[in-house]
């Protein structure tokens, strides 16, 4: 039933608040919620095959409708602060989003030396790594 419904949203389209409750739903994946109709007392700690397949359809929509979900990254997962949510750096991570390669950039290049150690900037500094990011020419500001 989720695996039609993926399909369809690709095929209809999704608005940023499609897109934020797609980006609700991989979160609580990714943080080890299981879906309701998973009742084991040890649910396995990956994703099943279905789940995966699932995961894949979402994430073809995210890629799909990249200015949504950049906002969405931005305005909910901070995305644009001083340091990402590591939830949003895994998914320009795993998506290839290369467009958030500015923002990235602007945590991996401003923090202070003592803040490099932290497991915040790490995530920023691996998405940077790959990414490609610092191949990419930095815009200024305006």
């Amino acid at each position: 039933m989720r695996q039609a419904i993926a399909n369809a949203i690709y095929q209809t389209g999704c608005s940023p608040e499609c897109v934020k409750n797609i980006l609700y739903y991989e979160e609580r994946i990714w943080r080890g919620d299981r879906p309701a109709e998973v009742t084991d007392a040890n649910p396995p700690a990956g994703l099943s095959e279905q789940e995966k397949e699932l995961e894949t359809a979402l994430d073809e929509t995210l890629r799909k409708n990249k200015p949504a979900l950049r906002a969405v990254l931005e305005r909910i997962y901070g995305l644009a602060g001083p340091f990402p949510n590591a939830f949003s750096i895994e998914v320009v991570t795993r998506l290839g989003i290369t467009e958030a390669c500015p923002l990235l950039m602007r945590t991996y290049l401003t923090v202070k030396e003592n803040v490099k150690a932290s497991p915040e900037y790490k995530n920023v500094a691996d998405a940077v790594d790959k990414l490609g990011c610092k191949n990419q020419p930095i815009r200024s500001q305006p």
